[in-house]
């Protein structure tokens, strides 16, 4: 899509501060990372879980103070008409964050979301919801249309207070000792940092979920590289 200058100018006079775009991408830790963000941002924060539509935004429809959007959204949204924003998100082990999704989808199913409702009107088992390409190509729906290397934050969900001092340090946000971060929207029946899989099944994942575990192990590279660099441990 191609916006002419003049609008990308206009948007940048009417957002003269940083303007940070939140990604939620489902089960790493959004709703969590979401406490976080109304300390830091309040009434600045504008959250956008209305749909994945990818119809652009118009910028003037967005309350001139707001310094933060965050939610589940398709990035031509916003990324087009908001050129110099920053873009943040969280991604976790793929195979970890299908099955997760799956679990979730079922304990909060959304009547809204055709493909939840599918899942859970058949029943489906989970075996069969994971070599769905909508769950073994999730990241790379997104990765396509604005590449993960390019947003200005990615946290490592699994390493999510570690994420935290590298998100305030990159920004420059004052470390808030009074933020309380607990964990929001989790699996009440998970027992351990994995979920339980034969061995066979797992083995059958890591193939089929392989341009998936490429570039999350990609970005966990950069990720730990950062927190070396701000020698944060």
């Amino acid at each position: 899509m191609n916006v002419p200058g003049s609008i990308k100018k206009l948007y940048r006079v009417i957002f003269k501060q940083d303007l940070y775009i939140s990604h939620h991408l489902a089960k790493t830790a959004g709703l969590t990372f979401l406490k976080v963000l109304k300390c830091l941002f309040n009434d600045k924060l504008l959250l956008d879980y209305f749909g994945q539509s990818s119809k652009p935004i118009d910028a003037r429809k967005i309350p001139l103070r707001t310094k933060c959007i965050h939610g589940h959204f398709n990035q031509p949204k916003y990324m087009n008409y908001l050129p110099e924003a920053k873009w943040i998100t969280w991604l976790r082990d793929p195979i970890e964050r299908a099955i997760s999704n799956y679990y979730h989808m079922f304990r909060h199913p959304e009547p809204g979301d055709s493909f939840c409702m599918k899942v859970v009107n058949r029943n489906m088992a989970l075996e069969d919801f994971l070599k769905l390409e909508e769950s073994y190509r999730y990241y790379s729906r997104y990765n396509n249309k604005k590449s993960f290397i390019s947003y200005d934050f990615v946290g490592i969900t699994e390493e999510f207070e570690k994420g935290l001092k590298l998100f305030f340090k990159l920004f420059n946000f004052p470390e808030d000792k009074n933020i309380q971060v607990t964990s929001v929207n989790t699996n009440p029946q998970k027992e351990s940092n994995k979920y339980p899989l034969e061995e066979s099944l797992r083995e059958e994942l890591v193939d089929l979920y392989d341009d998936e575990l490429k570039l999350y192990n990609s970005m966990k590279e950069q990720f730990y590289s950062q927190c070396n660099k701000y020698e944060i441990s």
